[in-house]
C-alpha cells in the first residue's frame, strides 16, 4: 500500500469509529463533526486516486448517514432501507475499495460490541460515554454506591444508547441497559448496580 492508500484506510476507520461514538455516547456533536470531516477527507483522497470514484463514494457516505439517522427513529423504515441500497450500490461500483470498507467496518463492529457489552464493566469508556461536568452539588452521584436504589423507578434524562443518565428522587446517576435503546423522558426500573453504574430496564406500569 502506498501513502495515499494508507491515508484512505485510516480516515475511513476514523469516520466509522467516530460515527459509532456519535451514536452511542453523549458527546455526539463532537464525534459527528469528526466523522463528517473524516468522510470528507476520505472522499477527497479517493477522488484523487480515481476520479470515477467520486459519485459512488458520495452515495456511500450518504448511505451511512441515512443508516445513522435511522437509529434515532423507531422501527426500520425508509431511511434504513435507502441507506443499505446506497451502500450496496456503491460497493458494487467501487469493488477495489471493498477491502477498505471491510477493515473499517470490522473495527467499527468490534467497537460497537465492546461498547454494548464491556464498556462500563471494564471502565474503558467513562470519559467518552458520560458527560463528566456534573458535580455532586448539582445532584450528580456517579461514584456513590447506593444499593438502596435497586428496584427504584427513575426517569431518563438523556437517551440510553445504551449508556446515559437517569434521575431518581431528584438525583442524577449514570445508567446503562442490557443493550436496548431507551428515549429521553421514559420511566425505567433499576435492576442492579455494577461499578457505580445502574443497570436499568424500561418500566411499564
Amino acid at each position: 500500500m502506498n501513502f495515499n492508500e494508507i491515508a484512505i484506510l485510516l480516515f475511513l476507520i476514523l469516520a466509522f469509529v467516530s460515527s459509532v461514538f456519535a451514536v452511542f455516547t453523549l458527546k455526539r456533536k463532537q464525534f459527528a463533526i469528526i466523522s463528517f470531516i473524516s468522510y470528507f477527507v476520505f472522499t477527497y483522497l479517493t477522488y484523487q486516486q480515481n476520479e470515477e470514484y467520486l459519485f459512488p463514494i458520495i452515495l456511500f457516505v450518504l448511505g451511512i448517514l441515512l443508516l445513522t439517522f435511522e437509529i434515532f427513529i423507531p422501527g426500520f423504515g425508509v431511511f434504513g432501507v435507502s441507506g443499505i441500497v446506497l451502500c450496496l450500490y456503491s460497493l458494487f461500483v467501487v469493488k477495489n475499495l471493498i477491502p477498505y470498507f471491510a477493515i473499517a467496518g470490522f473495527i467499527a463492529f468490534l467497537l460497537c460490541f465492546v461498547l454494548m457489552k464491556f464498556g462500563y464493566s471494564a471502565n474503558l469508556f467513562n470519559h467518552l460515554i458520560l458527560n463528566n461536568t456534573l458535580t455532586n452539588d448539582a445532584g450528580f452521584n456517579s461514584n456513590i454506591v447506593r444499593n438502596d436504589l435497586i428496584d427504584k423507578i427513575g426517569i431518563t434524562k438523556s437517551p440510553l444508547r445504551p449508556f446515559g443518565k437517569i434521575e431518581i428522587d431528584g438525583e442524577i446517576f449514570d445508567a446503562t441497559t442490557d443493550g436496548e435503546f431507551i428515549d429521553i423522558g421514559k420511566k425505567v426500573k433499576v435492576s442492579k448496580l455494577k461499578n457505580s453504574v445502574l443497570k436499568v430496564k424500561i418500566w411499564e406500569e
